[in-house]
């Protein structure tokens, strides 16, 4: 599931196509609608979990009720934005559960699932490796194997005496393991933030292929042109057959092919869930880009516990019981303290405009956020000095295509405590292919300085 501001359209119904004998996967954003084929097992599954209103998999699915509809002309989602999901979750909070999954050839998915495979596939047989004959050219004194003939009027026409030999040279593993620890090498180095954290994620891979690269380190690699052409044209043996799906992984990885999560062959590859909280997400962005708007202003963040000695924002009834400890600590997301000026802002990840049919941007605050901040501005408190909330605002994601900064200002009478209505960029999924400084920069300069009404 991928952040609804990637969307870039409404909410849309989204149809699942069952995988033959694998697999189903569907890449959906938040708040679309996933159809599933009527007598499916995906489907009966779904109805299943709807019944089981006590089981913890009708939380899960989060379902509340199921219509059998015809759903025509029904929008689909690749995985171009995936990568940019695990990019982000660095900014984030990511948990990661063990799942187990067996991982297939998907043209659109990112390169470290294929990386896992080959290492999987390659730890178990690297203490089997043989020595072997490799085929070599090289220009010597005295004739060796034998002699290229093209070689033979250059030499002529240079008045050299050594000449280009042909020959099979005996070294540690076969023509089939250079190919395949040269595919290692190409996954001990990520070319990018996005490949190197979902290597991380899927279980250390990188780092994996070192240790298996370091048994292997007797094997030289080859020229990755030349490892692909060799490979190719290897006809493994007997001796050779526990590595034939090795070498079709490993040319895989040499030609720059990529993988996704199917379930449909017996080799296994240990894969891990990653749950990034969009809203969690979008706090953490906010903070970094605050504290490099407002140098040398203290920040304080309620989700990490800075209020403490600085600020304090009481409950607004003294002995007043709530249901829930999480009601107890309702505390705006920010409080920013600069000599006189007491910031109060919340962030928000939800949609805060709508398009008109005439492509009009209208900004349409929710009340309960309005009254939120209502009380926020009334409870926080400065500490040192003690000094009221002079400020607030409410931050929300930008929407593709829609204006950025501050939308409208709104007052409150009788004392015209201002509060500030700001739709900031949302990081697209470029920015996480990038270093994440270029974002923060565009996102702390969308920031609104620090006045006093």
């Amino acid at each position: 599931m991928l952040p609804k501001h990637w969307r870039g359209a409404g909410q849309r119904v989204v149809e699942l196509v069952p995988a033959a004998g694998g697999t189903s996967v569907a890449v959906v954003y938040e708040g679309d609608t996933l159809a599933l084929p009527a007598g499916s097992p995906e489907a009966a599954l779904a109805l299943e979990a709807v019944r089981d209103k006590d089981s913890t998999s009708s939380v899960l699915w989060g379902l509340s009720s199921v219509s059998r509809d015809d759903v025509a002309g029904a929008a689909s989602t690749d995985l171009r934005h995936l990568p940019a999901l695990y990019g982000l979750a660095g900014a984030a909070d990511v948990q990661a559960p063990p799942a187990t999954l067996s991982l297939g050839p998907d043209a659109a998915a990112p390169p470290a699932y294929l990386w896992a495979r080959l290492v999987a596939l390659t730890e178990p047989l690297a203490r089997k490796v043989r020595q072997g004959y490799v085929e070599r050219e090289e220009r010597l004194p005295a004739m060796r194997g034998r002699i290229v003939a093209e070689d033979i009027p250059r030499a002529l026409a240079e008045r050299r005496t050594h000449l280009l030999c042909r020959f099979d040279d005996l070294t540690p593993g076969t023509t089939l393991q250079r190919v395949v620890v040269t595919a290692l090498d190409v996954c001990t180095r990520p070319a990018d933030g996005v490949t190197a954290l979902l290597g991380q994620v899927l279980g250390r891979i990188p780092q994996r292929a070192v240790q298996v690269r370091r048994l292997l380190r007797d094997i030289p690699s080859l020229p990755p042109a030349e490892a692909v052409r060799l490979g190719r044209g290897l006809r493994p043996g007997r001796l050779d057959a526990a590595w034939r799906p090795v070498l079709e992984v490993a040319l895989q990885v040499l030609s720059g092919q990529h993988a996704g999560p199917v379930n449909d062959t017996d080799d296994r590859v240990d894969v891990r869930e990653v749950v990034v909280r969009s809203e969690k997400l979008w706090e953490n962005l906010l903070d970094r880009a605050m504290r490099q708007r407002w140098p040398g202003v203290r920040v304080l963040r309620s989700e990490l516990g800075q209020l403490g000695e600085h600020a304090k924002v009481p409950a607004p009834w003294a002995g007043a019981r709530s249901r829930s400890r999480e009601e107890d600590k309702s505390y705006p997301d920010f409080l920013v303290l600069n000599n006189d000026v007491v910031w109060c802002g919340d962030a928000k990840y939800k949609r805060l405009g709508v398009w008109g049919p005439e492509g009009d941007y209208s900004v349409a605050p929710d009340r309960a956020d309005l009254y939120q901040l209502f009380a926020y501005s009334h409870l926080a408190r400065g500490l040192a000095p003690r000094r009221p909330v002079t400020r607030c605002a409410l931050l929300y994601p930008a929407e593709r295509g829609g204006p950025a900064g501050l939308l409208r200002t709104l007052h409150r009478e009788p004392d015209r405590l201002e509060l500030d209505v700001l739709t900031l960029p949302w990081p697209e999924p470029g920015d996480a292919q990038r270093p994440i400084a270029a974002y923060l920069s565009r996102l702390a300069a969308a920031l609104p300085s620090l006045t006093t009404p």
